[in-house]
């Protein structure tokens, strides 16, 4: 298993951070690339730099907290804590680093795409134009 703790490949020399999107509609997305779309957009919040995993994890339970995920879409034995799960893999993304997105349908009926952006990207710029 690879150590995620530290980034490696061409992430070690760049000044990475992710930008939060809550987003949330009454009917399902597009078939087109979400990750581009919310990139385009302005972020729901501050930046969050290499070094404030645990702060991105906090927004992104929040934000998901706000949209809560229905009971029966999760396991029995996750009903406790319904974001747990997502919470987990999104630690395992951001380790490596990488994108975090979700989307799910809420118990408000709701399509809610949860997500933390790796930037910098492609072809595409930052956001916020400060990093």
């Amino acid at each position: 298993m690879p150590d995620y703790t530290v980034p490696s490949g061409h992430w070690e020399k760049v000044e990475y951070h992710w930008h939060p999107y809550a987003w949330t509609l009454r009917e399902h997305p597009p078939a087109a690339p979400i990750a581009t779309y919310l990139a385009s957009r302005k972020a729901d919040g501050p930046a969050f730099g290499a070094g404030q995993r645990d702060q991105a994890i906090a927004w992104l339970r929040k934000a998901m907290d706000e949209q809560p995920m229905p009971p029966h879409s999760v396991p029995e034995w996750r009903r406790e804590d319904p974001t747990g799960w997502v919470i987990e893999c999104a630690e395992t993304r951001l380790a490596q680093p990488a994108d975090v997105m979700f989307g799910y349908t809420s118990v408000h009926n709701n399509y809610a795409c949860r997500a933390l952006l790796l930037c910098p990207r492609p072809d595409i710029p930052c956001p916020t134009g400060s990093r």
